[in-house]
């Protein structure tokens, strides 16, 4: 999952972007920039970057950011609005289907009136396995 997740960009509105939960945490905590970049082994105007949302910051990164600035991944990701705590499987599971409606260009409320639940599952299930043999073939021919 987590490759999938550094090959697919899902919008989301600021207050949700990585780079703006990042930017919360560090100033809650009264720390610069630089003393978050050298935590993190990373340089200053890397950081700020990541912050500023320039550059994603690595997803290989993120559990030590997520250390770093005592948070969670979930909160990192936007997947719980409690910097403290993780989100459960239902929120988890709405915001898959969020997503991938919202890439599909499907209005997610339209689609939550329209379907039973069991068709939206179908759906994830089905685009989660082509986004998993998409990646297959990606590695196959980087590896050749």
């Amino acid at each position: 999952m987590e490759t999938v997740m550094r090959d697919v960009k899902v919008e989301m509105n600021s207050n949700h972007s990585i780079g703006y939960r990042m930017k919360k945490l560090r100033e809650r905590r009264g720390w610069t920039q630089k003393y978050v970049a050298q935590k993190v082994g990373k340089t200053q105007s890397t950081y700020a970057g990541w912050e500023n949302e320039a550059r994603t910051p690595p997803t290989e990164v993120m559990p030590l950011i997520a250390e770093k600035l005592e948070t969670t991944l979930d909160y990192l990701y936007g997947l719980t609005d409690d910097p403290s705590g993780t989100a459960n499987s239902t929120e988890i599971k709405s915001m898959q289907e969020e997503a991938i409606f919202s890439l599909l260009g499907i209005d997610y409320e339209e689609a939550k009136s329209l379907m039973p639940p069991s068709v939206r599952e179908e759906m994830i299930d089905f685009y989660k396995y082509k986004l998993s043999k998409e990646l297959e073939k990606k590695t196959e021919r980087t590896n050749k």
